[in-house]
């Protein structure tokens, strides 16, 4: 959906089609990647 990288540091959107929830919409998960480490953030 959604990336940027800057200096090594990536973000990233990922939309979660696995659930969907009572609005009809899905749910979105930020993806964090600095120097080869993962950070996966669920949000609504």
């Amino acid at each position: 959906m959604f990336k940027y990288s800057k200096d090594g540091v990536s973000v990233l959107t990922i939309q979660d089609t696995r659930k969907k929830k009572q609005s009809g919409l899905f749910p979105i998960k930020i993806q964090v990647v600095c120097n080869r480490w993962v950070s996966v953030h669920p949000r609504l």
